[in-house]
């Protein structure tokens, strides 16, 4: 029980770290293709 447990939360993990990721990379192009406007914004943390 533990283990399916275990499964279920990994499987959701994995989904969850991997439309992250595809956030995380959306945001990266998006700014390095305004490089000086996304430069600030990144660093402000906006």
């Amino acid at each position: 029980m533990k283990g399916n447990a275990g499964q279920k939360l990994t499987s959701q993990e994995a989904l969850f770290s991997g439309r992250y990721m595809i956030v995380l990379t959306d945001m990266f192009v998006t700014c390095s293709a305004g490089t000086n406007f996304g430069s600030t914004a990144f660093i402000n943390g906006v």
